[in-house]
């Protein structure tokens, strides 16, 4: 039996997805919804909602003939990916068996209709958001690039090592669009690699327009930590494929300090006339006194991005505070207090028209988030997450606060 793989996510956009019309064409949208395979609780394919899959079966068939012997195994997915949803149900050992029970209905299907699962199909088994998602499914055809690069990436010294002007960190990378290294769809190779620091471009690679969509591609610059550095070094290593996909991963370096740490947050709103998004980041510093005492400060930056009727544009403003607080070791608890904050946001919007709203200060959740900081294992990190509600907005915020390693 080929393995199942399951994913324990849950998904609420599949009615955006495209869905066959009945009419026997092949579905035009991937991924595309299946309606109504299964009734609830039973694992019976039902024959009189098969036409969408019938027509996604066609399109599959089309898309593999001549078949994929040639193929690189480890770098190109299967043809087809399907996804089954199955309704959650509190006897999880009841919820495997429907789901692999299901799953064996549709494979047996598939062989019917004669298209080979274990050739061209990936079998995923998927949580429904809604009763009204329960057996049905989603079928993509992994003919086309999805999805960005995945990089790979240490550094020497590690990540989160204290660092001191003229240290050179060395950076060691690998971006690919192997589908054995973590890539879904089809690839389209790696196209350019970039070393940023601080919103610097400090070193990059170009692979050409065509890359080949099948090599890894390394990528070891070096940064030298200025002779007047930032109180934490961000290095950022961005990966695009030749179909402009983008992905980044960062690795933050401090300079001074016992405790630092990283604030990131977004907010989405829609209103009759457009699209309203807040968003930022913002560094902490913080030195412990040796007997629970910390004090320290909080700086960044927040953006407001609007694309409403007669303001288009993006408004930048800074943000700064003192911080204090407590931290009791043996009780893994840590306390953080915003004082004094500052902001240079302005009433109106770079367009002029538009007001930009109000800071991440003034929300409700931003005090909430530095008093329910809860602790890793090892009590060396503590970090908090709050999901966002503003007007009509929603968004989500991250707080991580760690201690510093290997301390200069």
């Amino acid at each position: 039996m080929k393995p199942v793989r399951v994913v324990l996510y849950y998904t609420a956009t599949i009615v955006l997805f495209g869905m066959a019309d009945g009419s026997g064409a092949p579905c035009s949208g991937t991924p595309c919804q299946i309606p109504n395979l299964f009734d609830p609780d039973l694992a019976d394919l039902k024959s009189a909602n098969n036409q969408a899959l019938n027509d996604f079966i066609k399109g599959a068939l089309d898309r593999i003939k001549g078949g994929n012997k040639d193929m690189d195994k480890d770098c190109y997915p299967l043809p087809i990916t399907v996804t089954l949803y199955t309704a959650a149900n509190p006897d999880f050992d009841f919820q495997n068996l429907l789901q692999q029970a299901r799953m064996d209905t549709l494979v047996s299907y598939f062989k019917e209709q004669g298209l080979d699962p274990q050739k061209n199909v990936e079998q995923v088994n998927g949580l429904a958001a809604a009763a009204r998602l329960d057996g049905t499914a989603n079928g993509t055809y992994n003919d086309v690039d999805l999805d960005p690069p995945v990089i790979k990436m240490t550094s020497t010294p590690p990540e989160n090592n204290k660092v001191k002007p003229g240290e050179k960190i060395k950076i060691h990378a690998t971006a690919s669009e192997r589908h054995a290294d973590g890539h879904r769809s089809s690839p389209s190779g790696v196209k350019s690699l970039q070393l940023i620091a601080d919103g610097t471009v400090m070193d990059s690679k170009d692979f050409g327009m065509k890359p080949p969509p099948c090599e890894v591609r390394p990528f070891e610059p070096i940064y030298t930590v200025p002779k007047n550095p930032p109180e934490i070094v961000h290095l950022l290593i961005y990966a695009e494929d030749a179909t402009g996909h983008g992905t980044s991963k960062e690795a933050d370096f401090p300079t001074r300090g016992d405790w630092y740490g990283r604030l990131d947050w977004s907010v989405h709103q829609m209103v009759p006339t457009g699209p309203q998004e807040w968003f930022g980041h913002a560094d902490l510093m913080l030195d412990d006194d040796g007997q629970g005492g910390l004090t320290g400060t909080l700086s960044g930056t927040e953006k407001q991005k609007l694309a409403i009727e007669g303001c288009h544009g993006v408004t930048n403003w800074t943000l700064k505070a003192r911080l204090t607080g407590t931290i009791t070791t043996s009780a893994k608890k840590i306390t953080i207090n915003v004082m004094d904050r500052q902001s240079t946001r302005p009433e109106t919007a770079s367009c002029g028209t538009a007001s930009t709203g109000g800071d991440i200060f003034s929300w409700r959740q931003f005090n909430e988030m530095f008093q329910t900081l809860a602790p890793s294992a090892d009590g060396n990190s503590y970090q908090s997450h709050h999901d966002i509600k503003v007007h009509n907005g929603i968004g989500d915020c991250t707080l991580i606060v760690r201690k510093l390693q290997n301390k200069k």
